[in-house]
This record gives structure tokens, C-alpha cells and sequence, in this order.
């Protein structure tokens, strides 16, 4: 498995499925490699850091997760 698509998160770890930007901001889709998690990111780069953040707005959660359906679809 590409090392590059995959980060931890306290502790655990998991696969980046989908990388997208959406108004200029990175999010992130990643589920657990057991597949019994998935969550929803923002991605920033602060000083040449990256840091993640959960998506927390239902309503913008849910407009990401129609585009990137609407992407798998076509």
C-alpha cells in the first residue's frame, strides 16, 4: 500500500480515498484501514506542517460529499 496515502490519527491509521479542494480549501475523505471509521478533513500547511481538522458543519459536510460522489459517478 502507497505509505503517501496513508496518515494516523491518534493513533490509528488510515487511507486517504479521496483528495480534494473545494473554495480553495483541502479536505480530505479517510477511512480506517479496518474500515470501521471514516471521517471527513480540512487540510492546512502551516509553516510546512501539515495539520488536519474534522469537519464538523453537517451541511458542509454533506455539499463535499455530493461532489465527490458526483466526481465517482462520471
Amino acid at each position: 500500500m502507497n505509505k503517501s496515502r496513508i496518515i494516523e490519527l491518534s493513533g490509528e491509521e488510515y487511507l486517504i480515498c479521496n483528495d480534494l479542494v473545494v473554495d480553495n480549501i483541502n479536505y480530505l475523505y479517510v477511512v480506517s484501514l479496518d474500515g470501521s471509521k471514516f471521517s471527513l478533513l480540512t487540510r492546512k500547511n502551516v509553516d510546512g506542517v501539515d495539520t488536519v481538522e474534522s469537519v464538523t458543519d453537517e451541511n458542509l459536510a454533506k455539499r463535499v460529499f455530493e461532489i465527490i460522489a458526483k466526481q465517482e459517478n462520471n
